[in-house]
């Protein structure tokens, strides 16, 4: 038994956006029944075309949640978690306050993992299901004021074919209950790092969807304590709104395609990805001379 703490950060020039997030773990009794709590405080300001607009906004989110083990064991777990947030968010243009908004929400989770074998293949997965019930509180005119219910899953499974080579796939989906559309901040968005890659997180998001991703690993030789793997990827993704009441939302399939690059070195790590577009459109929510290609460095210490 031991608590965790853990902190994690984001930069992008092109919208100037900046997000910061630090978590804390708390086990507090020896059958796994486990505490966790954590903040998130993103700021951003639109840049380049859009800087006449003066346009800029903030956000801070508040968790508290609990987990407890419904099995646990070497191959296989099932966690039952239930988290609290509070979100805080507000908008501003040419200095005026233009959205002021918060949301409670409630998320109950199931969330499994298994060692498994696919013929004489090893391979493991992970899944999560989750119950959001929420209510959105606007100071401004938002008609989507009021409560709202959605499902979402997240599924990764992997397969090892020998020491060298493993594949990776994972899917998100997300589903409303209810013919009502969300708040922009609770939409799944097809953009991000864990995402389409290529994409910003505010190229394109709605109430329901899915975005898959796939990535064959290789492993390279170890030198010394320094441990590396290439990796090829491919993501789609697809989203659609709940109502059509946004008549400027136009329904797009996006996907991109990529080479990856993932080192370790003791306790650090450093993930480098390029991503080009793959028959969808480019970029467009993010100012960028480079509309079908992306380069993504992300580097920690786990401590």
């Amino acid at each position: 038994m031991g608590d965790k703490i853990s902190i994690s950060g984001l930069v992008s020039n092109g919208a100037d956006l900046k997000n910061g997030k630090i978590a804390y773990e708390l086990p507090l009794n020896s059958y796994g029944l486990k505490s966790d709590f954590a903040y998130t405080r993103t700021n951003y300001n639109l840049v380049e075309e859009y800087k006449s607009l003066d346009a800029k906004g903030n956000s801070s989110i508040y968790e508290a949640g609990l987990s407890y083990p419904l099995i646990r064991s070497t191959n296989e777990n099932l966690y039952l978690k239930g988290k609290y947030y509070h979100k805080d968010m507000n908008d501003y243009m040419i200095a005026d306050k233009y959205e002021d908004k918060s949301i409670n929400s409630f998320v109950t989770t199931l969330e499994y993992d298994k060692n498994y074998s696919i013929g004489t293949l090893p391979a493991r997965v992970f899944a999560n299901l989750n119950l959001t019930t929420g209510h959105l509180s606007s100071k401004n005119s938002n008609p989507n004021n009021g409560n709202y219910n959605k499902v979402d899953t997240y599924i990764s499974n992997d397969i090892y074919f020998n020491e060298i080579f493993s594949l990776n796939t994972n899917l998100t989906a997300q589903k409303v209950l209810g013919n009502k559309n969300l708040d922009g901040s609770e939409d799944l968005t097809l953009g991000g790092p864990n995402a389409v890659k290529l994409y910003p997180y505010s190229e394109q998001s709605g109430e329901n969807g899915y975005i898959a991703s796939f990535e064959l690993f290789s492993k390279l030789p170890n030198i010394a304590s320094y441990s590396h793997k290439i990796g090829l990827f491919y993501d789609m993704g697809n989203v659609y709104q709940e109502k059509n009441i946004d008549t400027t939302f136009q329904r797009k399939t996006l996907q991109d395609i990529g080479l990856g690059y993932y080192s370790s070195f003791d306790d650090f790590f450093l993930r480098t990805q390029i991503a080009w577009g793959l028959n969808s459109k480019p970029i467009s929510s993010e100012y960028t001379n480079h509309k079908n290609s992306k380069f993504l460095v992300q580097a920690g210490w786990v401590f």
